[in-house]
């Protein structure tokens, strides 16, 4: 617990400084964050996953995150490049690999077309799942009201967060998904939910975001909800790769990813209603 408040004492203002300054710093630091988190991702999958494929997905994921800043290209135009290459090359490397297995080594081996296209997924579903937020997140910034509307999104998932392990610690009792997530209780949920849902009111509120009561409803009821699920949907992905953290690189808060999640699918549902509210 210790470590979780510094690692927040610290990391809070870090955050909204950085969204405060803009570009290029939340660039690079999107750029750092996509890098980890994405690597994490890959350490949830089976240990034989190529490491060519892992620093190839590290670079497609940052080509992504930086296509509508430096290179003005557009999401769509860039997962279409990231999927080509992928299993071009992937391919390439498991020809190059029998080859020099059957003439080198001497060894017989089969032609794993089935393994090497699930690793191709693999590669390319931690870009769809990492890279697409991440990318929008940066989207959401070179808006009028980017600072605001990514102050309200991130620390609106923050708040949802800390309130469902604040009041899950204090209250919880029924599991909500023990299969999933052990520690996950009901009532954690319940109570992040509304005080999340408040605090994302408030902040709309003193950031003067939104001018519709609808859509400020609309935003923050999707925002928390979206946030547990994101939560959930990790935590499902580790507990598949049976690890209790995506890595220690947060103290008290466990990986890159594991800060992230709720961010990450957040962002994807609430993007469509932040641009359909600024026209």
């Amino acid at each position: 617990m210790k470590s979780r408040i510094i690692t927040a004492t610290i990391g809070i203002p870090s955050v909204y400084l950085t969204l405060w300054l803009g570009f290029p710093w939340i660039w690079l630091a999107c750029c750092i964050i996509s890098s980890i988190a994405i690597l994490e991702f890959y350490t949830l999958l089976p240990n034989n996953f190529p490491i060519f494929l892992k620093a190839l997905g590290v670079f497609i994921i940052n080509l992504l995150v930086s296509g509508d800043y430096l290179l003005n290209t557009s999401l769509l135009n860039t997962l279409s490049l990231a999927l080509i290459l992928i299993f071009i090359l992937s391919f390439l490397l498991l020809v190059l690999i029998v080859l020099k297995n059957k003439i080198i080594n001497n060894i017989e081996e089969p032609f794993k077309l089935k393994q090497n296209f699930l690793n191709s997924l693999y590669t390319f579903l931690g870009i769809i799942y990492i890279g697409i937020p991440i990318s929008l997140l940066l989207l959401i910034r070179k808006e009028a009201d980017g600072f605001a509307l990514l102050t309200v999104l991130i620390f609106g998932v923050f708040a949802t967060d800390t309130f469902s392990f604040v009041t899950g610690k204090l209250l919880g009792i029924h599991k909500l998904a023990s299969t999933i997530s052990p520690n996950k209780t009901w009532e954690g949920a319940i109570g992040g939910g509304v005080l999340g849902f408040i605090s994302t009111i408030c902040l709309i509120n003193i950031l003067d975001v939104f001018d519709n009561f609808k859509i400020t409803v609309s935003f923050a009821f999707l925002l928390v909800i979206s946030a547990q699920i994101g939560d959930l949907l990790e935590s499902k992905f580790k507990r598949m790769a049976k690890v209790k953290d995506t890595s220690n690189i947060i103290p008290g808060h466990g990986g890159m990813l594991d800060r992230m999640d709720s961010i990450i699918l957040s962002t994807v549902i609430v993007y469509p209603l932040i641009k359909w509210s600024i026209g």
